[in-house]
């Protein structure tokens, strides 16, 4: 039997992911565990983040939860330490969270010829 390619190529591999405690990061987290992967999550609701680990590791998977809040540098760095300090590298980093501020759809206008 052929394995699946999209398997084997997630196999083992290491990622850390933000937004990871809700959404298409969480989603994409146990997507991956599933296929193989070991996993950083971060995010800033590290109840979340814990459940999520939890479940992926029940599942025979493996992942850390680690708080991050992708505005400060110091938890990006934190990510990338915790990658390396359990698992020994980084392959691949989903940049899934988002920051900015919140206006009202009403207040955002379209400009034409903008420099």
């Amino acid at each position: 039997m052929v394995n699946d390619p999209e398997e084997t190529v997630i196999q083992g591999k290491v990622i850390v992911i933000t937004g990871a405690s809700s959404g298409i990061g969480a989603a994409s987290a146990r997507l991956l565990a599933g296929r193989g992967a070991r996993l950083v999550l971060g995010a800033r609701r590290l109840d979340r983040l814990q459940a999520l680990a939890a479940e992926i590791a029940a599942a025979g998977g493996s992942a850390v939860a680690m708080p991050a809040d992708v505005t400060r540098r110091e938890d990006l760095v934190g990510l990338t330490e915790a990658a390396m300090t359990c698992y020994g590298r980084l392959d691949v980093l989903i940049s899934n969270a988002g920051s900015g501020r919140s206006r009202h759809s009403t207040r955002f206008t379209l400009r034409r010829g903008s420099k």
